[in-house]
Formats: C-alpha cells, sequence, structure tokens
C-alpha cells in the first residue's frame, strides 16, 4: 500500500462549545476568525516548505463544525487542491453540514468516544450513544468517507460500561476508526479528580477487544494511541509502539485458540505465514471475526495465557 502523506494543520480547541474532563484546554478558545485562519495558513506554508507534494490536508485538534461557517469555507478555500480531512465532535454537525462535507471534505472524523451514556455524561460529552449512531447512519450515503474516534478507560468507565459501548458498535456505520487509551495531561480537570488510569495490562486488554470489535466488523482502525510529543502526560498507560503491542496480543489469541502454540517454532512460524505472509499486512477483519467468535468478553479479560503473554511484552 502506498503511503499517504497527510498535510496536518492544528486547530487547537477552535470551534469547542464544552470543556471534556479529559482536555487539557486552559479556557475555551478565544481565538477569533482571522487568527485561526492566519494560524492555518503559516502551518500550511511551513509544512509546503518541507514537501512540495501531499496527498491530503487535515485539520485536527478542534471542533470543525463548530466553526463559524465562514471560517469553514474558507479553510476549504486554503486547502485546495488537496482532498480534505476534519475531526468534529457528533453534536456540532448542525443544519446543513452534511450536504456542505460532502461538498468539501473526503474524510469527517466524529469523536464518539464511546457508547455507552453514561461514561459520556460524567466525560462531558453533549450526546448520547444514540445519538452518534444515527449521525453515522445519516452520513452512510453521504460522499465523504467516515471516522469514529473511540477512546479506552474513560473516567467512570467500568468493565460493564466498555461492554456496553463494544457490544453496540455492530450498529455503527463507519469506515475506519481510530483508538485512543486515556491518558491523563497535567492540564485537564481529570488531573484534579480522584481517577486512577488504568494498568498496562488492562488497558492494552481494553484497546485489543475493541480493536477487535471494530474490524471484526470491517471498520478498519487506523491509529491506536497518540503519537510521540504530544502534550505533557501526568497519568496513564503510555508506549511508543502500543499499536503493535495491541495488535500482537489479537494475533497471539488467535494461536491459543487454534491450538497452533503447540506446533513449536515452525508451526507457529507456517501459521504466522498463512495468517498475513512475511513482512505483510494481516488481513485483520478475518482474524478479528475468528478471535472474536472463540473469545467471550469474559473470557478475554480472564485467560491466563494470553495475560501472561501480554505481561512478558511490558
Amino acid at each position: 500500500m502506498k503511503k499517504r502523506y497527510i498535510l496536518p494543520v492544528f486547530i487547537p480547541f477552535a470551534g469547542c462549545i464544552r470543556r471534556c474532563v479529559y482536555c487539557d484546554q486552559k479556557a475555551i478558545t478565544g481565538h477569533t476568525p482571522s487568527m485561526i485562519l492566519q494560524n492555518a495558513k503559516q502551518q500550511i506554508n511551513e509544512w509546503e516548505r518541507r514537501r512540495s507534494e501531499w496527498d491530503e490536508i487535515a485539520f485536527y485538534g478542534g471542533t470543525f463544525a463548530g466553526l463559524d461557517r465562514s471560517v469553514r469555507l474558507a479553510l476549504y478555500e486554503m486547502a485546495r487542491p488537496y482532498p480534505v480531512r476534519v475531526s468534529t465532535c457528533p453534536d456540532s454537525i448542525k443544519g446543513d453540514f452534511i450536504e456542505e462535507a460532502e461538498d468539501n471534505i473526503s474524510v469527517l472524523e466524529l469523536g464518539v468516544q464511546s457508547l455507552s451514556d453514561e461514561v459520556l455524561r460524567l466525560n462531558g460529552r453533549g450526546y448520547t450513544a444514540d445519538d452518534a449512531i444515527s449521525l453515522f447512519c445519516a452520513l452512510k450515503d453521504a460522499k465523504c468517507q467516515t471516522a469514529a474516534q473511540f477512546m479506552t478507560g474513560l473516567y467512570g468507565e467500568t468493565r460493564g460500561g466498555f461492554k456496553e459501548s463494544c457490544d453496540r458498535i455492530k450498529e455503527l456505520e463507519a469506515d475506519f476508526a481510530r483508538i485512543y487509551p486515556m491518558l491523563v495531561f497535567s492540564g485537564a480537570p481529570l488531573a484534579k479528580m480522584e481517577f486512577e488510569p488504568l494498568e498496562p495490562l488492562e488497558s492494552l486488554l481494553r484497546s485489543a477487544w475493541l480493536f477487535i470489535a471494530l474490524t471484526a466488523r470491517n471498520i478498519r482502525v487506523i491509529r491506536i494511541s497518540l503519537p510521540q510529543g504530544f502534550g505533557d502526560k501526568y497519568g496513564g498507560f503510555y508506549h511508543t509502539s502500543y499499536g503493535d503491542l495491541v495488535k500482537t496480543a489479537v494475533v497471539y489469541a488467535n494461536f491459543l485458540k487454534e491450538g497452533v502454540l503447540m506446533e513449536g517454532f515452525n508451526g507457529y512460524r507456517g501459521k504466522l505465514k498463512k495468517t498475513g505472509g512475511k513482512c505483510a499486512v494481516f488481513d485483520f477483519a478475518d482474524l478479528s471475526r475468528r478471535v472474536n467468535d472463540s473469545y467471550s468478553f469474559d473470557g478475554w479479560f480472564n485467560d491466563k495465557r494470553l495475560k501472561d503473554f501480554i505481561g512478558e511484552l511490558l
């Protein structure tokens, strides 16, 4: 698969109407439209000095649909001739924004975070799981592709709440997804609240189960965990190869259930080649469906051999 070069433009908190408990935001943005546009143009110019050709421009860091329409139209124009990717909050999409998105946006990413109403409420989100699912259904026939951003280990997320969220993924009509394990940043309200981030083992188990739930539904996961250098982390498990750890756990779980590990190294190597080929990208949709069929939710979190293996990775 040919590598795509995405030019990232950050519009921090622009368009946000509320502050979520995990957000490292000092205050609701006071940036004027002219400041937002000036800053975006500076970033684009800087990136274009580094590389002459790009495949896509992505506007990250704010609530894109919450911006004034005049600002959005100016950003579309600024991005030409590149396709545009944006991220926004489900409850920010109002009026004729979907029609606007069809004409100007190639990929629309929605910060769903969870499909548990209680978890959404506790984290200061302004919508319900039904709202998010309905929005993806409304976007199903739109010209732009859609992506769902999820978080694991959110404030107030119990195992039961996490299971509820994963169970509802079967209702989600999304093309792609991202998974962000909860990290506590020093400037977020969460840093001052009574909150214990997930331990590394639990964090990986939840992220891996969510990965399975998504990919088994043919929703391709395009990122797992935040990139390096993303703010001052106050708490929570972070690893520079977090995504690789998650995928390794999923592959290993499949081997466990198929009894391949009992065959020794040669059997393991042969099965690995059949699964995806040497140095090839695995077909995680089929793999995840097999794992999903082999494990119950409780069985996943209580498989001692799997947990021991992840412990060795850590």
